[in-house]
């Protein structure tokens, strides 16, 4: 039961698509407000040369802060596409479920260095999934995580559970949440959230299963009134001392 999903990298472009088209609408909306305030003057009387100028440069600007904002909103967009593609992602691992989550890059003195959010949670304690705008919600008690990406390494050990390369994060790292938020981003959020609780049920009758069958095994052991030891056959024979007025025959 294992099942790794990634983000949908055209969703996530189209948002920053958005935003870029948000903020350059009030400056659009200026300008031909501009345009038709002047076309009319124009026509009413005849206008000056300042007038004209005032369009040109209004034009210029209109355009160079276009240019700008476009450039600027592509550069953003391309970094984010590129860490959240390796970054961001929702793990199930058979007894545990991983939600993890760009959160910013940082530039230091050696480099970039990428920070993630990242959630961990039990299937078993799984509660209830939904989603809120745009963001994806998970209820139930997890370890939460926003460290460089290099200190929230992790494999999968064989029974699902996760396990850190740095031991701290297993014994005592992480903050304890009753809820997980994540924004999606990915292409069928609402299957995903219907994957994870078809999971978590399936966990809660393993597990009810397993304790079932450990009740049973410590019944059937109290009930025995046999006691534990060693078999007759396996013990050592007495040992035969010689009887009072005969003497022991030496060979």
């Amino acid at each position: 039961m294992h099942k790794l999903f990634h983000i949908n990298e055209k969703k996530l472009a189209f948002r920053f698509d958005r935003t870029q088209l948000i903020l350059n609408i009030p400056v659009f909306a200026a300008s031909a407000a501009l345009l038709i305030i002047v076309n009319v003057v124009m026509r009413l009387m005849n206008a000056p040369l300042e007038l004209y100028r005032t369009v040109i440069y209004a034009v210029f600007f209109v355009t160079a802060y276009s240019f700008i904002v476009a450039l600027f909103i592509s550069v953003i967009s391309t970094n984010s596409i590129r860490a959240n593609k390796k970054y961001s992602f929702i793990e199930i691992t058979g007894g545990s479920i991983v939600f993890s989550q760009h959160e910013k890059t940082v530039r230091t003195r050696v480099g970039k260095k990428e920070y993630v959010k990242m959630w961990v949670m039990k299937l078993s304690d799984v509660e209830d999934v939904g989603t809120s705008g745009s963001s994806l919600i998970i209820k139930g008690k997890a370890r939460y995580f926003c460290l460089p990406e290099d200190w929230l390494k992790y494999s999968v050990t064989e029974n699902g559970s996760i396990e850190f390369e740095r031991w701290w994060n297993d014994s005592y790292g992480g903050e304890i949440v009753h809820s997980v938020k994540i924004k999606d981003n990915y292409t069928f959020g609402e299957r995903i959230l219907r994957r994870i609780l078809l999971c978590a049920e399936k966990q809660k009758i393993t597990e009810k299963r397993r304790e079932e069958f450990r009740l049973r095994m410590l019944t059937i052991a109290a009930s025995m009134d046999k006691k534990r030891g060693i078999a007759p056959k396996y013990k050592e024979p007495p040992v035969r001392l010689p009887r009072e007025g005969i003497k022991e025959r030496k060979w």
